[in-house]
């Protein structure tokens, strides 16, 4: 459950984004070889963060996520990844 406080008043919104994570169009953030349970950050952005969201607001996810050592050693190289359609950014 997400809380929020706006106006005074206590407004508690069922936010299951935790199950949302769980829908295929959120696969990548479990099969992708940066990020899976490499992952150390992972929250809300955009409308939601800011408390401005209205009925059909998209949910923005942002986060951070531990380079692989070749990535660390410069054999390969990760800066981010951005998945568009779920506007869903990992750096």
């Amino acid at each position: 459950m997400f809380t929020r406080i706006h106006n005074g008043k206590r407004n508690e919104q069922k936010m299951i984004w935790t199950s949302l994570l769980q829908t295929t169009a959120y696969d990548f953030l479990r099969n992708h070889a940066h990020l899976g349970d490499r992952i150390m950050l992972l929250g809300l952005g955009g409308s939601y963060a800011y408390g401005t969201n209205q009925e059909g607001s998209d949910i923005d996810l942002r986060g951070v996520t531990l380079q692989l050592p070749w990535d660390l050693i410069g054999l390969t190289e990760f800066e981010q990844f951005q998945d568009s359609d779920t506007d869903t950014s990992m750096l």
